[in-house]
Order: structure tokens, then C-alpha cells, then sequence
């Protein structure tokens, strides 16, 4: 029941995807597509797009499986949408995302490393809310 619309929520499953939690809200308004990665130490970063001051890339962290968040969201990226991020070994991650340069769309690729969990967890952390169900427009 609900439906997000240009928002991220996360759900979660404790039996195997039989049954899912509601989903809570994680990012703001035009801030999606997103995608999980869990670290070694089991930390998970939610690296999502946005579209709130041009466009781009963002992160934030949890350390216990997505109840919490870090209030610090990083600036991963600048003019890209549509990231996908895969872990490396060694603890790094790249990005592929998708920019325009000159009215032709290219794939942009970055390497990179999160920032030390002490780093995150000085920002402190909050718990999304549920996602709220949107009103039903009636036609007349």
C-alpha cells in the first residue's frame, strides 16, 4: 500500500522476500535511483541521483542494515544521472552513470573509496519514516 514517486524508500525482508516491511522514506524530492552496496564490515551505502541543484550523485551510509542513516549525504558526483555502483576488491567502488556532453549522452565511470566509518558516524544518524500513501485523484 503507498506509492513513492521520485523519492527513494528502502524495504526489508527477515524470511527470504515472503514478506516485505513498509517502505520508508530515504531520500528528499527528486533524489532516485538508487542502488545498495554492503561493504566488507557490513556497512551499506545507498548511492542514489539527484536533481535538486542540476543533477548528480550522492551517498549516505548505514551501519545497521538500513534501520539508520547517516545525516551526512557525500557529493559523489556532479551533471550525471542513473549511477550503478559495484563494490571492488580492496574496498573500492566504481560508479557508471550516465551524462550529456554536448547534446550526446556518454557513459561516465569513477573510481572511488568511502570515507572511514568514524568519518560518517561523526555526522550522526536518523531514521526514515514511513512513506506516506498518496491521495487518489477521482476524474469528475
Amino acid at each position: 500500500k503507498g506509492l513513492v514517486v521520485r523519492n527513494t524508500a528502502v524495504l526489508h525482508s527477515d524470511d527470504g522476500g515472503k514478506t516485505w516491511s513498509k517502505p520508508r522514506l530515504v531520500t528528499g524530492f527528486d533524489e532516485q535511483t538508487a542502488c545498495l552496496v554492503r561493504l566488507p564490515d557490513n556497512t551499506i551505502l545507498l548511492v542514489f541521483g539527484h536533481k535538486t541543484d542540476g543533477s548528480g550523485q550522492r551517498f549516505m551510509a548505514s551501519f545497521d542494515e538500513g534501520r539508520s542513516w547517516s545525516r551526512t549525504v557525500y557529493q559523489l558526483g556532479r551533471n550525471c544521472q542513473y549511477a550503478s555502483t559495484v563494490l571492488l576488491t580492496g574496498n573500492r567502488l566504481v560508479s557508471v552513470s550516465h551524462r550529456i556532453i554536448d547534446g550526446v549522452g556518454i557513459f561516465h565511470s569513477r573510481q572511488w573509496s568511502p570515507p572511514k566509518k568514524t568519518t560518517i558516524g561523526d555526522g550522526g544518524f536518523w531514521i526514515p519514516r514511513p512513506a506516506e500513501p498518496l491521495g487518489v485523484a477521482r476524474s469528475r
